[in-house]
């Protein structure tokens, strides 16, 4: 899921303040930063930080029994600034919560995020990372899965010139039948730097859990580095796991038959790209492809 559609409710934050919202009335905000959901919804999130900014802000999101709920954040600003965001998600049982976290921050913006979720039984979580702004990114997640939970969280990192992201994550299968599914692409250019950093622990006694990982870097300058490490810790016999990790370049034979069809090098590099990016974002969103793609330098297009 990476969708900014319009919908009816919203939040606007200015470094975590509340400067407009409209939520009905099935839905309680709480001046300490908590949001209870006691009915299904789709909510859009924005969060600005103002320049020259240190701070640290706090989020925590409930989900009642049996709620579905959809949510996009975004973050953006924060120049010249240094931010670290907390935040707590809280599911009941049978809640589905499917988010998705896009940060568009200033380029000289240093953000530090750390999420700790918990989902109690047949709870379930669908989470998106996008990052492709910010000098220095760092997303942390802990989380806890109950009776026949199930997480699935995928990150796309887009970095060039000197940027740093970190994505890490850590899961623990509590119960029986928990299921983790913790996927992240990477497209590096110039002299940037990725990290994908998870591990995943199945405990002693549990039956039937299935966890996965999976990381895949595209690397598109020699200056560039990615740092992976898939980790699982399994302490039971009676499971469904795995875990990679992969490295690689263009295909420069694909280019070259896209350049014998006529198409420039930076969009043939760019179709290449796209077809990577792609599994991780909806079809339906073909113009943020685009600006990602722009964004890279990798298409001719204005």
């Amino acid at each position: 899921m990476y969708s900014n559609k319009q919908v009816s409710y919203y939040i606007y934050f200015e470094d975590f303040k509340v400067i407009k919202l409209n939520l009905p009335k099935s839905v309680s905000y709480e001046s300490s930063g908590c949001l209870v959901f006691q009915e299904n919804i789709d909510l859009n999130i924005y969060i600005r930080y103002t320049p020259t900014n240190a701070s640290m802000d706090k989020l925590e999101i409930v989900l009642k029994k049996d709620v579905d709920v959809n949510i996009y954040m975004e973050y953006t600003g924060a120049r010249f600034s240094y931010i670290i965001n907390l935040s707590k998600f809280d599911l009941y049982k049978n809640a589905k919560l499917n988010i998705s976290q896009v940060y568009k921050l200033d380029s000289s913006a240093v953000y530090s995020s750390s999420s700790y979720v918990n989902l109690q039984e047949k709870a379930s979580l669908k989470m998106f990372k996008l990052f492709f702004s910010g000098l220095q990114v760092q997303s942390s997640s802990k989380v806890a899965l109950a009776y026949d939970s199930d997480i699935n969280i995928k990150a796309l990192l887009l970095s060039k010139l000197s940027q740093k992201y970190i994505f890490s994550c850590e899961v623990l299968h509590n119960e029986d039948k928990s299921r983790s599914r913790v996927y992240s692409k990477q497209v590096l250019k110039d002299d940037s730097t990725c990290v994908f950093d998870a591990r995943t622990t199945v405990q002693k006694d549990t039956k039937h859990c299935e966890a996965y990982q999976a990381s895949h870097a595209l690397v598109l300058d020699e200056g560039a580095h990615i740092f992976a490490k898939p980790h699982l810790e399994i302490y039971t016999d009676e499971l469904k796991a795995s875990h990679g990790s992969t490295v690689g370049e263009l295909d420069v034979d694909a280019i070259a038959y896209l350049n014998s069809r006529g198409i420039s090098e930076k969009n043939a590099k760019g179709i290449l790209v796209n077809a990577f990016i792609n599994e991780l974002l909806d079809l339906d969103y073909e113009e943020a492809k685009k600006s990602l793609l722009r964004l890279l330098g990798q298409t001719d297009e204005e």
